[in-house]
């Protein structure tokens, strides 16, 4: 653990729960035009990124280098697969899918904008404005987009950099461990903390989300 960077995480952190909490109008208004503006301006981006992972994983998984071991030539699993797999859905999707198994696929099949924004501009595009048949099924691909082989290939190709640099080339099981192909050493430096602190960002605020709501929808349950 790199002290300087864990203040810096811990202080980003603190700083945007804080601005959140005491400007909460005004959050609403960036948050909700930064959202628009990366959705407007990266869409295609994401969906080409999630392809070409997705198709990575599937020539790792078909070629000889999805024989090579994670670790040590001589080493072993520790766990079954089955047992592996349940971990890997328990505890990386399980509050997630509990959650937006039933909400996710609704939300694209509303049209009315509640939320300020188009719902499903997927389906908007395709002519399914309407709510019936043809834009639940574009709300079904959507959601399956975000929870099926696509979503887990992002999954994979995080995991098996961690591992591969981690436990066989003995590198700090770290996101910046994966640079290191690209910048040798200086994954020791501004560019290593800087992938780090991004890496620790996203992981803090996506599951704060995913348990955020999972909690709020919980709650309303009780409550109704």
């Amino acid at each position: 653990m790199h002290r300087g960077m864990t203040i810096c995480s811990a202080l980003l952190v603190l700083a945007f729960v804080l601005f959140t909490g005491f400007q909460s109008e005004t959050a609403s208004v960036l948050f909700g035009a930064t959202r628009t503006w990366i959705e407007s301006t990266f869409s295609g981006y994401y969906l080409i990124t999630v392809m070409l992972l997705l198709t990575v994983c599937g020539f790792i998984v078909f070629s000889k280098y999805g024989n090579v071991r994670l670790g040590p030539d001589d080493s072993r699993p520790e766990f079954s697969n089955f047992s592996w797999f349940s971990m890997l859905f328990s505890a990386g999707i399980g509050i997630g899918i509990l959650f937006f198994g039933v909400a996710e696929p609704i939300f694209y099949l509303d049209n009315t904008g509640g939320f300020g924004y188009p719902n499903n501009p997927h389906a908007d595009m395709a002519g399914a404005a309407a709510i019936g048949y043809e834009r639940a099924i574009d709300a079904l691909r959507v959601t399956v987009f975000h929870w099926g082989l696509h979503g887990w290939a992002i999954y994979v190709i995080v995991g098996m950099s961690l591992a591969y640099f981690a436990y066989r080339k003995q590198l700090p099981l770290a996101l910046r461990s994966a640079l290191y192909p690209f910048i040798g050493e200086r994954i020791y430096g501004v560019w290593g903390h800087l992938f780090d602190i991004l890496g620790v960002l996203g992981c803090v605020f996506g599951v704060a989300t995913r348990s955020g709501l999972a909690s709020v929808k919980w709650r309303w349950g009780w409550s109704a």
